[in-house]
Order: structure tokens, then C-alpha cells, then sequence
């Protein structure tokens, strides 16, 4: 069973979107495959400059625990110096097989 995330955000006023490109890249490629269960992501942008981030795991526990995994990186503190978390939402969804 696909178990996904989606994220919604914006930036901090000011903040250059290339700086979340950096290290969005480094999440992927660095901080990402040492977490058990993880299974990608990919960052989206709308025409308004909300971005949408996309988490695949292989269960829910593994997502449930990533928080932890992600915000101990330096990565992830940059991650969270850069996005206004007022304007964050999360869905949660999983496969639908009839």
C-alpha cells in the first residue's frame, strides 16, 4: 500500500527560492535515503509560488517518525529557516483499491 504526504507552503518573505532548491536537493539525495522507509519526494511550485512537496513512504510509521530524522539535520533546520509555516498544510493519503 502507497502511503503519501503532501505538503503545502510557502516562503519567508525575501527568501530566494534557489536556496530551497539547495536544499530540498540535499533532503533528497543526503537525508532522505538513511531513513527507514522513505521512498522519495519531489517539489512542485503553482503559479501563485506555493509549493507542493510530495512524500512517499513505505508505511505510515516510517512517515510518522521522519519529523525527528529530518529536523536533527542540518539540513532540515535550513529547510525550516526558510518557509513561513503560517502557510503550511499537510494531507495524508493512501492507495484506494476497490
Amino acid at each position: 500500500m502507497a502511503y503519501i504526504e503532501l505538503a503545502r507552503y510557502k516562503l519567508l518573505a525575501g527568501v530566494d527560492a534557489n536556496a530551497l532548491m539547495e536544499v530540498e536537493r540535499e533532503i533528497q539525495q543526503e537525508v532522505g535515503p538513511k531513513h527507514e522507509g522513505y521512498a522519495g519526494r519531489e517539489l512542485l511550485r503553482t503559479d501563485d509560488g506555493t509549493f507542493v512537496l510530495i512524500m512517499r513512504w513505505e508505511n505510515a510509521e516510517s512517515a510518522a517518525t521522519w519529523n525527528n530524522t529530518l529536523f536533527a539535520s542540518a539540513a532540515g533546520q535550513k529547510l525550516g529557516s526558510l518557509v513561513d509555516r503560517s502557510s503550511m498544510s499537510m494531507e495524508k493519503l493512501t492507495s484506494f483499491q476497490s
